[in-house]
């Protein structure tokens, strides 16, 4: 059974795992590590992406909230993140050996916050 093409909206998680992540441009910032559910919902709420060395951020770690990523229209499986890639370096982060805790409400509103703030010509997060 081949995988759904792009314009379908159910992705495994083992195609996702790995996804480049580029700017609008079509730059390379990183790729995507892990994915974060919110359960109670069943909903992704996170994706944790890791920028390869970019600005020096190598063992840096980012949840970027799922909405801030939108797919890229193309053969492989690629995600545009819609924040420039000199904001990430502001961005919220955390060392890949020191996760934070994700039900934090105050941690994930910090993230949020952010994202929503720094968004480039879209809303990053979607309002609840």
């Amino acid at each position: 059974m081949s995988e759904p093409t792009s314009s379908v909206p159910f992705r495994r998680t083992a195609i996702i795992l790995g996804a480049r992540v580029e700017s609008p441009e079509g730059e390379e910032i990183g790729k995507i590590e892990e994915i974060v559910v919110h359960v109670p919902h069943g909903l992704v709420a996170y994706a944790v992406l890791s920028l390869e060395g970019l600005l020096g951020l190598g063992d840096t770690l980012f949840a970027l909230p799922w909405s801030a990523l939108s797919p890229r229209n193309s053969d492989e499986e690629v995600y545009v993140l819609h924040v420039r890639k000199d904001q990430l370096a502001q961005a919220p982060g955390f060392d890949r050996s020191e996760w934070p805790d994700m039900g934090d409400l105050r941690w994930c509103s910090q993230v949020d916050a952010w994202y929503r703030s720094t968004s480039t010509g879209r809303t990053a997060v979607r309002q609840a």
